[in-house]
């Protein structure tokens, strides 16, 4: 089994009051959750990248306990060896391509030097097709090539999973149909589990190998697609 998770988180204010119960299991390498704003997919997806604590439940990956309250098992983010890129991409605007694919090597809070090299990294750039931006800063980059550097960020440590929250969320149509096209085919290169959030068919047409639908913090049952 790939996934086995089972979350259930309550938050609280004075003014809103939201409950998380979230279960399922899959085998499939592209799983989506599916399901309107405010859900519940992207708390689904930051309690198993160990971003925020659930109240009871697991996380279990290929058999590793990332997560077990019962066992009293809470793997730290770094520990968990999770990918997880975020709608924005997150990337760091004072560093060059280079040198932001780099940072997804280095422990602590140092940037690599802008004239670091490393194997790894270059294999990373080479096979996303970056070489002609490497020297580059995202503002200077295409949507496309952000969100390849990006992914080569998060892949360039050798992660046990990817996390994408919302890849497309921001995007114009035409620019989302490109998008989409490129991350399906960067994804056919890496063979990791991957868990996508969207609230667009779209992504869920182009991308998934299996689909849960979340609504009200409420997961339904794993339908799996014939891609």
């Amino acid at each position: 089994m790939v996934w086995d998770v089972h979350l259930r988180k309550r938050f609280e204010t004075r003014k809103h009051h939201f409950e998380l119960d979230v279960s399922f299991q899959s085998n499939v390498r592209r799983l989506v959750l599916f399901g309107p704003s405010g859900a519940g997919k992207s708390m689904t997806l930051r309690l198993i990248a160990g971003l925020e604590t659930p109240d009871d439940g697991h996380v279990q990956l290929n058999g590793t306990w990332l997560f077990n309250r019962q066992q009293k098992i809470s793997l730290s983010p770094q520990q968990r060896g999770l990918a997880y890129v975020f709608q924005d991409y997150a990337l760091f605007p004072h560093l060059t391509v280079t040198q932001n694919i780099a940072f997804g090597l280095r422990r602590g809070l140092f940037n690599p030097r802008r004239n670091f090299q490393h194997e790894t990294v270059t294999r990373w750039i080479e096979a996303f097709h970056l070489e002609s931006v490497a020297n580059q800063y995202p503002e200077q980059l295409s949507g496309g090539q952000r969100q390849r550097t990006a992914l080569a960020r998060a892949l360039v440590a050798k992660p046990r999973a990817l996390l994408l929250d919302e890849p497309f969320a921001a995007l114009d149509r035409q620019l989302r149909l490109k998008l989409r096209q490129e991350l399906n085919e960067l994804l056919d290169r890496v063979e990791i589990p991957l868990i996508l959030i969207t609230h667009d068919e779209d992504d869920v047409a182009a991308l998934a190998d299996a689909v849960i639908s979340i609504e009200n913090g409420r997961s339904g049952s794993v339908t799996t697609l014939g891609r």
